[in-house]
């Protein structure tokens, strides 16, 4: 597993991560706009460094706002080990 996969699996104060079959879900702490806010330069790496061991299989973005927050980000891990 990657160092940044590795790293994003475990969470954080700005972001929550779930490991599901062969994949994974990483997302804000919560929906305030502020926990968004903190969540996006997270986000904006994932995307950076998408293919060193994942690929982004779907991201999804918020309408509530005047700006378009990333909500989640799904992932495939590449070679998951179960």
């Amino acid at each position: 597993m990657s160092k940044i996969l590795d790293e994003l699996l475990k969470g954080g104060p700005h972001h929550k991560a779930d490991k599901i079959d062969g994949g994974a879900s990483v997302r804000p702490v919560s929906g305030s706009e502020s926990d968004l806010i903190a969540f996006q330069p997270i986000a904006e790496r994932i995307i950076r460094n998408a293919g060193d061991g994942f690929s982004i299989y779907k991201e999804l973005r918020s309408s509530d706002h005047a700006v378009d927050y990333y909500l989640v980000i799904l992932l495939t891990i590449e070679n998951d080990a179960k």
